[in-house]
This record gives C-alpha cells, structure tokens and sequence, in this order.
C-alpha cells in the first residue's frame, strides 16, 4: 500500500512537471516565506505547489523508510535525504501536509540539528 501511494504521487509529478508553470516571483520567494510565496500564485498554481510538494516529502519519507529498514546507507541518507528534507521543512510544516509519526519525528530532529548547526557557526 505504501508503495502504491508513492507510484500515484510520482505520476501527479510526473504531470505536474509537464504542466506547471512556477517560474517567476512566487517560486523565489516559496522556499523561504511558504505563506509569502503562495499568496503571489493563483490557484492552480497554489495545488499544484501542494501536489509538488506533496510528491516531495512522500518520497523522503519513503527514503526514510527504506533507511529506518537497512536498504539505504548512511551516506545517501545524511548526503542527500537530510539535505532535501532541511531544505523543505518548513514549507511542509507551512502546507500542513500529513506525515506519519516517525518521519515527523525526524524532520523535526533535521530541523534543531540545522538549527543548532547554524547557532554553531554563526560569526561573533
């Protein structure tokens, strides 16, 4: 089942790559002010974000699953899952999108250590 909701979100991106247009002011601004961005598109391209995004964080949780089961290393994982959820965090948080509980509690453990890397490294 799990799997199957995975395929059907990668066909809506699949669809959405070929028929979105999020070029322009609203794409600059989304990643960083969700609510900015999402106030300067109309509302095709308001779902159509939330589908984007929506295919986004079912794949990381995928990812995470197959991590949490040992058929995806370590480097893979902190390389480029990490980096992505980081990334996308707080847009997902912004969205509302539903997530089970251990991925949640990851992005959340994702989010204070990026939080606590940034305090770390921040010039006195």
């Amino acid at each position: 089942v799990y799997q199957t909701r995975t395929g059907q979100a990668q066909d809506q991106f699949l669809f959405l790559i070929n028929e979105a247009d999020l070029a322009g002011p609203a794409n600059d601004v989304l990643q960083t002010d969700p609510a900015g961005g999402l106030a300067l598109t109309n509302d095709l391209e308001h779902q159509r974000y939330i589908l984007f995004q929506t295919n986004i964080l079912n794949r990381m949780d995928n990812l995470f699953f197959q991590h949490q089961n040992g058929f995806l290393d370590e480097d893979y994982y902190g390389d480029v899952v990490e980096l992505i959820c980081r990334n996308n965090a707080s847009v997902w948080k912004h969205l509302e999108i539903p997530v089970r509980r251990s991925f949640r509690a990851e992005l959340a453990q994702i989010e204070a250590e990026h939080i606590e890397n940034d305090a770390c490294s921040a010039p006195i």
